[in-house]
Parts: C-alpha cells; structure tokens; sequence
C-alpha cells in the first residue's frame, strides 16, 4: 500500500515491505476540498482529487481515504458516508476503499479578551467575556489527509 500525507516536509520514497509489493509513499500537501458544496457534491470533487492524484503517482487502486471533518463544516457525517460507498462502488480506483474519518472540535478565538473557546456551545459570544468580536479557529474543514493503495 502507498499512501500520501499531508505533510510537506517528508520527501516521497519507495519501501517494499513484501517481495510481491512495491510500495509508494507520496508525501503532498493537503487538499482541502471547495466548500458550501452537498455531501454527494463533495465526494464527487473528492473523487476527482483522488482520481488525479493516483494519476500522478501512478496508483492503479485506493484502499484507504482519511479525511479530517470540521465539526462545523456543513458536512453531514452520516450522509457524507452513504455519498462515499455510492460513490467507491462505482470506481474501479476506489472500489471498496475504506474512508476514516477524523472529526475536528470548533474552537474560535475572542478578539475582545484573547481567549479561545469551544465554539458549539458557546457559538459567536465568548463564554469569557460576552464579548462578539470573535472568529473561527478551526472547526470547518474537510481535507483529504491521506491516501493509501497501490
């Protein structure tokens, strides 16, 4: 299996970790997918950032797609899942590809008082302070954090 990260800094190299299989690990940068797009949307642009990446490495099959997933992206988990299995079987590239999902907390910062806070139960009012001049940290991404196959 080969798999890219989304670390930058890693060079690409080649491993074999058994005589059968050579294995590839692309080492890019993130990708983060277009935003306010419906969860089927989203896989479908997913898909065409896969599908380029195993061109670009040469990849023939995708066993494993890890994504990170804002906890306030608009993505709907549940629906994102049954996007994916629609779409995978559909895909001789990604057929049966397993998609993990990592769920990132919101958290926003008060640029009253300085201090950050977990965003969904406070919303755009800091819990500290009361104050409303506050932004986002984190907490509405969708990224492609990784690939795995061969």
């Amino acid at each position: 299996m080969s798999a890219f990260s989304k670390d930058a800094s890693e060079p690409p190299f080649l491993q074999l970790r058994t005589r059968e299989q050579l294995v590839l690990t692309l080492c890019i940068c993130k990708r983060k997918l277009k935003e306010d797009m419906h969860e089927l949307g989203v896989v479908f642009h997913m898909v065409d950032l896969l599908e380029d990446a195993a061109r670009e490495h040469g990849l023939s099959r995708i066993a494993k797609v890890t994504v990170s997933l804002g906890e306030v992206s608009g993505v709907v988990t549940d629906f994102f899942e049954d996007a994916w299995l629609w779409a995978t079987q559909r895909s001789d590239l990604l057929k049966d590809a397993e998609l993990e999902i990592y769920e990132i907390e919101a958290a926003s910062v008060c640029n009253d008082c300085g201090k950050s806070y977990k965003t969904v139960p406070d919303g755009r009012i800091c819990p500290h302070c009361g104050g409303s001049r506050t932004e986002l940290l984190y907490g509405n991404e969708l990224e492609i954090d990784s690939i795995e196959g061969c």
